[in-house]
C-alpha cells in the first residue's frame, strides 16, 4: 500500500511539474504538451468471450434417404479409362492373333503344298539372301555341287518382291547333302547366306517361324553384343597381383616394398621404408616414420 502510495504521488508530482513547465512556456510551444484525446470507442466484431463456441455438429443420417434416392433416379454408369482402354485393345489383339495362328496352323500341310515339287531328300533350305538375288546367282553358286533340278527363289504373291529365301532341289540325294555339309560359309552377292536341308517335309512336327516355330532369326545382337565385348577399353593399368597380402598393400607412404613410391633418402639406404623427408627430420614431424605409422 506504502508503495502504491508513493507512486501516485509521484506522478502528481511529475504532472505539477510538467504542468508548472508548460505554463512557463509560450502559448505555441505549451500546446505542444497538451495531453492527446482518448481513442475512439469502436464496438468489438468479435463474440464475447463468455459467449464463444463451436459449431454445433448434428449426424448424417437423415441425409440418407437423399442419398438412396439420387442413386435410384440416377444409376451409376461404368466408364473406361485410358490405361483399361489399353489393356482391352492388347488383350483383344493377342486372342486375334492366336485364333489366327490356331487357323493357319491347322491349314499347313507341307506335303498338300502345290509349290513343293521334287523329293524332300534332294531338297535344300537357302535363307538370309539378298533381296536382289535371283535364280541364276544361285544356279551359280550351289550348281558346283552337282547337277540342280529345279531353283525357287519365294516371293512375294502380290508385289512380286523377293522374301530372302529360296529352295534348290538336285537331281541326286548325295549332291544335296554334299552341299549342306560344305556351304557353312557360302556367300552369294557379296553376302553371306544359311544352307540347311528342308525341314518342313523331314522333321516330323515341324512348323515354320512365321507359325511359332523356326530355329530363330539372324543373331545380330548376340554377335554384335559379342563384338561390342572385344572391343571395349580395359581400364585396369596393370595386371592384379599374385596374391594379396600385407606386403603388396597400396598406400603412398613407405618404400616400394610396402606399394608406396620409392625414395631415394636415407630412409631408403636404412631398411627400404622411405620418405621424402631427410633422417633428422621425420622422428618428430607429421608423418614421418619412427619405427611405427602415423596418422
Amino acid at each position: 500500500m506504502n508503495t502504491v502510495k508513493e507512486s501516485k504521488g509521484l506522478t502528481a508530482a511529475v504532472n505539477v511539474r510538467s504542468s508548472d513547465s508548460a505554463a512557463s512556456f509560450p502559448p505555441v510551444i505549451a500546446k505542444l504538451f497538451e495531453p492527446k484525446p482518448p481513442f475512439k470507442f469502436l464496438e468489438p466484431i468479435d463474440y464475447p468471450v463468455e459467449q464463444r463456441r463451436t459449431k454445433v455438429v448434428h449426424g448424417v443420417g437423415s441425409l440418407l434417404d437423399l442419398v438412396n434416392k439420387y442413386n435410384e433416379e440416377v444409376p451409376y454408369t461404368v466408364t473406361e479409362g485410358n490405361q483399361q482402354r489399353q489393356q482391352r485393345l492388347k488383350q483383344e489383339k493377342r486372342k486375334l492373333e492366336t485364333e489366327k495362328l490356331q487357323r493357319d496352323l491347322a491349314a499347313w500341310n507341307p506335303e498338300k503344298d502345290l509349290n513343293m515339287i521334287g523329293d524332300a531328300s534332294r531338297t535344300i533350305f537357302v535363307a538370309r539372301l539378298d533381296y536382289n538375288s535371283t535364280e541364276v546367282d544361285l544356279q551359280n553358286s550351289l550348281g558346283v555341287f552337282g547337277e540342280i533340278d529345279r531353283i525357287r527363289v519365294v516371293r512375294d504373291v502380290n508385289t512380286d518382291k523377293s522374301k530372302g529365301y529360296g529352295f534348290v532341289v538336285f537331281k541326286q540325294p548325295e549332291d544335296a547333302r554334299t552341299a549342306y555339309r560344305n556351304s557353312s560359309s557360302l556367300t552369294i552377292n557379296n553376302r553371306p547366306v544359311l544352307v540347311d536341308i528342308e525341314r518342313g517335309r523331314t522333321v516330323k512336327n515341324w512348323k515354320p517361324r512365321r507359325l511359332g516355330g523356326g530355329l530363330g532369326g539372324r543373331h545380330y545382337t548376340r554377335r554384335q553384343i559379342e563384338k561390342l565385348s572385344r572391343q571395349a577399353p580395359r581400364y585396369d593399368r596393370y595386371p592384379p597381383p599374385e596374391r594379396y597380402s600385407s606386403s603388396n598393400r597400396g598406400a603412398y607412404r613407405g618404400g616400394a616394398g610396402s606399394g608406396g613410391f620409392r625414395s631415394h633418402g636415407a630412409g631408403a639406404r636404412e631398411g627400404g621404408q622411405g620418405n621424402y623427408r631427410s633422417s633428422d627430420q621425420r622422428d618428430n614431424r607429421r608423418g614421418g616414420w619412427n619405427g611405427q605409422r602415423r596418422y
